[in-house]
């Protein structure tokens, strides 16, 4: 954590006897980021997230950063336990950086040890993909009508998007410029903050 961006240091997450069921938070985690990334935060950091998840499709942390429970395993195995996310699924607040807002990040690949299962320690996350894969892959609780994208962008397929490595196709007419056959993509080449500015990233947009 950069002191100079964050003069309170630990205090300003942890402090007083906490939240119960969390470790000291001085708030609930789903608006604790809202404090510096918000706001109510007074410009201390460079981005208001906050704002962004007023949006029309949001990652829902709002409504749902809650539903965490200890020794979670996923992707989920539960087909009945209803789908959250938290602010803390993408981001480790202790060693996230600038420039780096996934370090430490938990992820996931078809194949992997479920994370939280037998002692198994989760994979760290060293691409968007596996980040991404954690909720968005095999999931037993996936919304209807939705796809594993894991199995959307298996390197074993005809043709993918080049997520996971190059595309097989070497004349693809319909590429814009400046993507070339042979570029790269992340899942967040297409999903992000509908504004030019502000905080990057799929948060909300409209």
């Amino acid at each position: 954590m950069d002191m100079m961006k964050n003069p309170d240091g630990c205090a300003a997450c942890h402090g007083g006897r906490g939240i119960s069921g969390t470790p000291l938070l001085k708030e609930k985690v789903n608006t604790l980021c809202f404090n510096c990334h918000g706001e109510r935060g007074g410009g201390r950091a460079r981005t208001d997230v906050e704002s962004v998840f007023q949006k029309r499709y949001v990652h829902p942390v709002l409504e749902t950063g809650m539903r965490h429970r200890k020794n979670e395993v996923l992707p989920e195995l539960n087909v009945s336990e209803p789908r959250h996310v938290s602010c803390l699924d993408c981001h480790s607040a202790h060693i996230v950086s600038e420039g780096q807002p996934f370090r430490g990040a938990k992820g996931y690949r078809p194949g992997d040890p479920r994370g939280g299962g037998s002692g198994i320690p989760p994979r760290r996350a060293e691409s968007v993909f596996e980040l991404c894969y954690l909720c968005h892959s095999d999931s037993a609780n996936l919304p209807s009508g939705s796809s594993d994208i894991a199995a959307d962008f298996s390197t074993s397929n005809p043709s993918f998007h080049p997520v996971e490595a190059t595309g097989r196709n070497l004349s693809v007419p319909s590429l814009r410029a400046p993507l070339t056959e042979t570029d790269m993509i992340t899942c967040l080449s297409c999903h992000g903050n509908d504004e030019p500015w502000g905080s990057r990233g799929p948060h909300g947009s409209n």
